[in-house]
Parts: C-alpha cells; sequence; structure tokens
C-alpha cells in the first residue's frame, strides 16, 4: 500500500472540464456554488462564482473513500 494514498478524488472528470477553460486565462474556469448569492471573483470562500484551476474544480476530498467497520476512511 502506498505511504501518501490520493485523497483528490474527481466527480466531474479534468478532460471533460477542459473544455470550458477560458483560453487567456488557462487552465482556470469559472466555479458557480448553487444556491448561493452571485459575488463574483478570485477567492473561493468568499466569491460565487469564484476563478479555480481544473485541478481542483470538480473534485471533493475522499468522495470515493470507503468506511471501514470501525468509522476509519479507507
Amino acid at each position: 500500500m502506498k505511504d501518501n494514498p490520493k485523497h483528490n478524488h474527481h466527480v466531474v472528470p479534468k478532460l471533460y472540464l477542459k473544455g470550458f477553460v477560458i483560453k487567456k486565462d488557462e487552465p482556470f474556469i469559472w466555479v458557480y456554488k448553487r444556491g448561493e448569492p452571485y459575488n463574483p471573483g478570485d477567492q473561493k470562500i468568499k466569491n460565487n462564482p469564484y476563478k479555480a484551476s481544473i485541478k481542483r474544480a470538480g473534485a471533493e476530498r475522499d468522495f470515493y473513500a470507503d468506511f471501514k467497520e470501525d468509522g476509519t476512511k479507507d
């Protein structure tokens, strides 16, 4: 088993996200958080939509991880 397992799992494949990249801002896209007020900018915490790299957009930490019987993530 690896010493440093991967935790950043893409829910939306990066290859699909590449189609939404604005050429002058490569490799960034605008990410909109549904249900939150419109306030555009570059910061994920303060703004909606915010600018993110395709490496981070469409990914969630441990999305495909399974839980063991003791409650820890596999």
